[in-house]
């Protein structure tokens, strides 16, 4: 799918209040089947009960928590899931169609010597989905939902799922500048978030992309333009796709299946993997029972030299011993 979408514009989704102004515009303007729709996890079942199936949806987490609260499976028809190889299998279980995306880094490298392309970013779900964007060539993006800031009072948009509690961090909350100009409230996890972005504006600042933020109250991300989706809306409806295909239909046109040659392969390096895995254990556990005998022999000679030292009556003798029993000491622990 890589670079497959540059006649399409992208819509990336986060669970902000501000995502109810994509709901809003989505209907007004029929923008079905005119943008590649890429939602983050915790936006899911609000898009659902507001008529919308995004195209993508993308999880980072590892942790099994109700993000998909109220989604059942008949509810995913038509929509991909879109995860690291770590997030719960019960998530890729309750959609009808996964893509399975990887880093350069760990467990990603056990695919080879399959080659796929790597989404090399992922503070949150939303950051991996403008990410993704980025990587299917979408050359304008629009981010709606991506406040990164407190609107109202509110962290998220009526109907979405949360998987931390703001509070816990009220302490690190700060103020910054937002789309319209005022000060706004955020908090530390929303500032590795905005980092994030940041990062990724500047990775893919020579790709010919352009993206929109159309958050007016929410966080300043230096790299994008703001602007209303009145003219969102605009600038999406005014492309000419290349491609007449509606982008689920591109997408279920590229699900290509990996060749028998490569299930053999796969078969051979996951058995080698296995036993690799199995040997490492075993020098493993040799290791920790060796260091767990060098801390019992160190032990014993702290107790040594501690009863040596509380034998010696006079001080002078005492201060002479102290230099001879710290290095002992750090002989007994330099070994485990």
């Amino acid at each position: 799918l890589f670079d497959q979408f540059k006649d399409l514009p992208a819509v990336v989704l986060g669970a902000g209040p501000s995502l109810s102004e994509f709901i809003d515009a989505y209907h007004e303007h029929s923008l079905q089947d005119k943008c590649l729709i890429i939602a983050c996890d915790a936006s899911l079942k609000r898009l659902l009960d507001s008529g919308i199936k995004p195209h993508l949806v993308t999880r980072t987490e590892r942790k099994f928590t109700p993000i998909f609260k109220g989604v059942e499976k008949k509810d995913t028809k038509d929509i991909f899931y879109v995860a690291y190889p770590w997030c719960d299998p019960a998530f890729f279980d309750l959609f009808q169609r996964s893509f399975m995306m990887f880093r350069q880094n760990g467990v990603c490298k056990f695919a080879d010597p399959y080659s796929p392309g790597f989404v090399d970013g992922g503070v949150s779900s939303a950051n991996a989905a403008l990410e993704i964007a980025f990587n299917l060539g979408c050359q304008q993006i629009f981010l709606s939902g991506i406040d990164l800031c407190f609107l109202d009072g509110k962290s998220h948009a009526e109907g979405t799922q949360v998987e931390f509690d703001p509070e816990n961090s009220r302490a690190k909350w700060t103020k910054i500048k937002a789309n319209n100009g005022e000060e706004v409230t955020t908090i530390p996890v929303w500032g590795r978030c905005l980092q994030e972005y940041k990062g990724a504006l500047m990775k893919h600042a020579k790709g010919g992309h352009s993206v929109f933020n159309t958050s007016s109250r929410g966080a300043v991300i230096r790299g994008t333009k703001y602007i209303l989706w009145v003219e969102a809306s605009d600038r999406i409806l005014s492309f000419k796709p290349i491609n007449t295909k509606t982008p689920l239909e591109r997408i279920q046109s590229k699900l290509d299946r990996h060749t028998q040659s490569y299930a053999k392969t796969y078969q051979e390096n996951k058995k080698a993997l296995a036993k690799y895995l199995g040997e490492f254990c075993d020098d493993l556990e040799k290791l920790i029972l060796s260091v767990q005998d060098q801390m019992l022999i160190g032990k014993r000679e702290e107790e040594r030299t501690l009863e040596q030292l509380r034998a010696i009556s006079d001080p002078d003798e005492l201060y002479r011993h102290m230099t001879l029993a710290s290095q002992q000491l750090c002989q007994a622990y330099n070994k485990p």
